[in-house]
């Protein structure tokens, strides 16, 4: 943001200097005028060598100093008719692209305020009411414009970032947004000293479902299981379609008997919302814990998985908690029996 401040005054104040030499101030204030064009570089230069340092406030204060300069200008000139006045525009489109409505808005005050001041301050016994209200009424309009298309442009960035984490079919969350919350989990468990649970399904026999039904079946099926594991998890799980028929529930604040318990009455209840689907679905889970079973994502992940493949191998439609006995079996038992 400051350094397309910095990009605006640098214009404005080129834009400045044009100005005042091709034209011709009244009286001696051609100095004044150039002053004022010193103070608005100067204001340049410091946003320029401390974009990087200044504090969050910058911003605000120099465009308030940089309406004043505006304001200053269009008064050494005596004449409303100098073209002076678009920079107050030009900074306000800025303000309102880049700052929120409660800071944004005051400076359109300002800009009215320190506009009607300057017109007062020329010569004329009246007050130009309608160029002022002209001047104010086109920033309003054209700022509230920006703003609105601002608001747009931020919800369908926010949309198509919920869809990038988002599985099509099913609605949950997919792989890259596990990923994500995992990290997050896993750092908030090393601070507050909290358990977190990994808990891996994976439909039995799914591929059954497609031969005989058809993928059309196999997606509904996989629809239902998705909706029964939501339904059964708190606010603050996630659940996630991990790929193809294999999901991961990431549960914040639960140790591995509590992951058990979840699993146990997913599991169940599965089994008996397809009783009477014409081929059986049932499936299996795999449970593991941070920091008890893992040290980091990834081999949270294989434990999981490994608890997962035992649950397949003692005969599915089962919940296996992971232990250093489960991997040894894995490690060193026959060949892990297809899903």
């Amino acid at each position: 943001m400051l350094r397309s401040l910095v990009v605006m005054w640098g214009i404005c104040s080129a834009f400045f200097l044009i100005v005042l030499f091709t034209t011709s101030p009244p009286g001696d204030r051609r100095a004044a005028l150039v002053c004022a064009n010193v103070i608005g570089f100067t204001l340049l230069g410091i946003l320029w060598v401390g974009r990087d340092h200044l504090p969050w406030w910058t911003p605000d204060v120099c465009a308030y100093l940089l309406y004043l300069v505006v304001g200053a200008m269009i008064a050494g000139y005596e004449d409303p008719n100098i073209p002076y006045g678009q920079a107050y525009l030009w900074l306000a489109v800025h303000a309102f692209y880049f700052l929120p409505w409660r800071r944004a808005a005051p400076q359109v005050a300002f800009i009215a305020v320190n506009y009607a001041v300057t017109l007062v301050a020329m010569p004329g016994d009246v007050f130009p009411f309608q160029r002022w209200a002209i001047m104010v009424l086109t920033i309003v309009v054209i700022c509230t414009l920006v703003a609105l298309l601002r608001a747009r442009v931020e919800a369908l960035v926010a949309r198509l970032a919920d869809a990038a984490r988002t599985d099509p079919l099913t609605g949950l969350r997919n792989r890259r947004a596990y990923e994500e919350v995992l990290d997050l989990e896993m750092a908030r468990c090393d601070r507050t000293g909290e358990t977190f649970s990994l808990v891996l399904g994976d439909i039995d026999h799914f591929k059954a479902v497609n031969d005989k039904l058809g993928h059309p079946a196999g997606d509904r099926v996989l629809k239902r299981v998705a909706a029964d594991v939501a339904a059964s998890c708190r606010r603050m799980d996630t659940v996630v379609r991990m790929g193809g028929e294999e999901f991961a529930l990431l549960l914040p604040a639960t140790d591995a008997d509590g992951a058990f318990l979840l699993a146990e009455r997913l599991r169940l209840g599965i089994r008996r919302t397809f009783r009477r689907h014409p081929v059986p679905v049932t499936i299996s889970f795999g449970i593991a814990s941070y920091p008890a079973d893992a040290d980091g994502p990834d081999a949270l992940l294989q434990a999981a998985d490994a608890a997962l493949l035992m649950a397949k191998g003692l005969g599915r439609d089962r919940a296996v908690v992971y232990s250093r006995s489960v991997a040894g079996s894995r490690a060193g038992g026959p060949q892990s029996p297809p899903r």
